[in-house]
């Protein structure tokens, strides 16, 4: 096996973004309480994976990516605003009139985050650390 053949800590926050936009699309092709527990196992999933980025990306970036403290800082505040967003979703009753509304504006929102943190965040990490670094954190990055 060669380095390149290796998953690194990027590989598998990349899985885990998939794996956030799979739930994203559980929870609008169910209804009811199919519907409910998809939205909770969303929810757990985005708790899951902000926690991985807070404790390794983020302060990752902060040290070893030019202009990092500053990229990692807008992460940060953009996953509180994901947070609260989904903590709102998680309250309402699915059946609600609202929801369907709310479920579009936050779905829109997590994408723009994902989006830019792939770009802005990711990206310079596979440029700016040493692969090796990468591939030490994989264990750590991983969620069930």
């Amino acid at each position: 096996m060669t380095m390149f053949d290796t998953t690194d800590m990027v590989d598998v926050l990349l899985i885990q973004h998939d794996r956030i936009v799979c739930a994203l699309d559980q929870v609008e092709a169910n209804t009811g309480e199919s519907q409910a527990t998809a939205l909770q196992s969303l929810v757990t999933l985005v708790g899951r994976h902000d926690s991985v980025e807070a404790d390794l990306l983020h302060p990752l970036t902060s040290r070893s990516v030019s202009d990092g403290e500053a990229i990692a800082r807008t992460s940060a505040v953009e996953e509180d605003r994901v947070k609260d967003l989904l903590g709102r979703l998680g309250a309402m009753d699915v059946r609600s009139a609202h929801f369907p509304e709310a479920f579009a504006y936050f779905r829109s929102t997590l994408a723009g985050h994902l989006h830019r943190e792939e770009a802005e965040e990711f990206m310079p990490l596979r440029e700016q650390v040493d692969r090796g670094r990468l591939v030490d954190l994989v264990d750590a990055a991983r969620i069930s």
